[in-house]
């Protein structure tokens, strides 16, 4: 029975106790040689795997295919490629991590990594909602529409750090710091719009932040005269895609 016991393990600590037990075994020769070549193989895993790298670990898996200690490879290996698919943190990551590992330790915690990151893709119909939101507010400021420009704001409104903002707040910097006197209209341009997805504690739902170039193009009273100016724009939107903050800044 204690040298059935030894057919599967790769704990020295058991060959050698059952050579102490048993010295006088019909067994105690083979039990002998396998102790010898199980240390041998120990010693060269230490050296090798024990602390190794991906890389280096997958070198010595193809150099040593039949080592007693696979299982501690591949558990190493395992715990490695979670370290770094939480580092990115990304549907792709954790799919990779799936699709490697389909029996590993962190599939439980790689699914529901994978399912909550899914919520936070933007998908090109929600980019192109925001980036309409985003051109409509533009459009409404160089109006100094302030009623048209708070059907696009949600209740609770910042803007430049102001809470408690609404859209004649909106009207009111632009016509102190972009309108003057003698320009006839200014056309804004969106361009380098970017949309990420994030998640509030009091939120059920995830909001977006957008990070945008705005080009004004300054249409002055003196004949063909025209002006063009950059703005860098910050806006957060709720889950209802309304404006909760803006910041604008000329570049």
């Amino acid at each position: 029975m204690a040298y059935k016991c030894l057919e599967h393990s790769i704990d020295l600590r058991q060959y050698e106790a059952f050579l102490v037990r048993y010295p006088s075994s019909s067994r105690a020769a083979d039990v002998r040689i396998r102790l010898d070549s199980l240390a041998s193989a120990y010693d060269t895993y230490m050296m090798e795997a024990a602390q190794a790298d991906r890389a280096d670990l997958l070198t010595f898996l193809s150099l040593h295919p039949t080592t007693p200690f696979r299982h501690l490879c591949d558990a190493r290996l395992d715990t490695l490629d979670w370290d770094s698919v939480q580092g990115v943190n990304s549907v792709e990551a954790y799919q990779y991590y799936l699709s490697a590992h389909p029996h590993g330790a962190f599939t439980g915690d790689a699914t529901e990594g994978k399912r909550l990151q899914a919520r936070l893709v933007v998908s090109d119909e929600e980019r192109t909602i925001l980036r309409g939101m985003i051109d409509g507010l533009l459009s409404a400021m160089s109006a100094s529409d302030s009623t048209r420009l708070s059907s696009f704001l949600a209740p609770v409104f910042t803007f430049g750090g102001d809470t408690g903002a609404t859209g004649g707040s909106i009207v009111e910097y632009y016509r102190r710091h972009i309108h003057r006197p003698d320009v006839l209209g200014i056309h804004f341009q969106l361009t380098d719009i970017s949309v990420s997805k994030r998640t509030a504690d009091d939120a059920s739902s995830p909001l977006y932040d957008a990070s945008a170039r705005a080009t004004a193009t300054l249409n002055r009273s003196a004949m063909d005269s025209t002006a063009v100016v950059s703005y860098h724009l910050k806006v957060q939107l709720t889950a209802e895609k309304k404006i909760s903050s803006l910041d604008i800044a000329p570049l």
